[in-house]
């Protein structure tokens, strides 16, 4: 058969983009102003591009602006304009970022467990665990596994965790 099982393994162990995953990891990871960048629209709905600025203002605007580039062209952020009131009553338009699911994944494993609010991390696991499950059952007809083996796996974790809080 001469399956890479690794390479067709991995990306169902952490759901990345096949080919992305080098540059997304290496966006999120490979600088301190990215993992400070990710900190800061953690658990924003959209974060101004000026106010990001400003918070990191111990890097250089060049080196954040560039940052954010990437971080959007590996699928973490998203970006857009918009108009608003800036300085009083001038109207202008304005950049804004706000992270993407796998920006939002990436982000809650930045923050302390006790900063993220239920209701995200509820959202996020479920979206996460469906994402999970689809891409395991789909190994498991790749390979000829019967699927029930993952439901008896869930089930027998989760009794085991209800005995555990008794």
């Amino acid at each position: 058969m001469g399956v890479d099982m690794e390479r067709k393994v991995w990306p169902y162990i952490l759901p990345l983009p096949l080919n992305e995953q080098y540059t997304l990891l290496s966006s999120v990871f490979a600088s301190r102003v990215s993992v400070e960048i990710l900190q800061s629209v953690a658990s924003a709905k959209r974060v101004y591009q000026r106010e990001l600025v400003e918070k990191l203002k111990e890097y250089s605007n060049k080196t954040v602006l560039n940052k954010l580039k990437k971080l959007v062209s590996a699928g973490v952020l998203k970006e857009g304009m918009e108009k608003k009131r800036v300085k009083g009553s001038k109207i202008g338009w304005v950049k804004w970022y706000e992270p993407t699911f796998l920006g939002r994944w990436i982000s809650l494993l930045l923050l302390p467990a006790r900063k993220v609010p239920r209701e995200e991390a509820e959202k996020i696991l479920t979206e996460l665990f469906r994402l999970y499950v689809k891409n395991a059952a789909k190994l498991c007809v790749d390979y000829h596994i019967d699927p029930g083996i993952l439901r008896k796996a869930f089930e027998e974790t989760f009794t085991s965790l209800e005995k555990e809080s008794e």
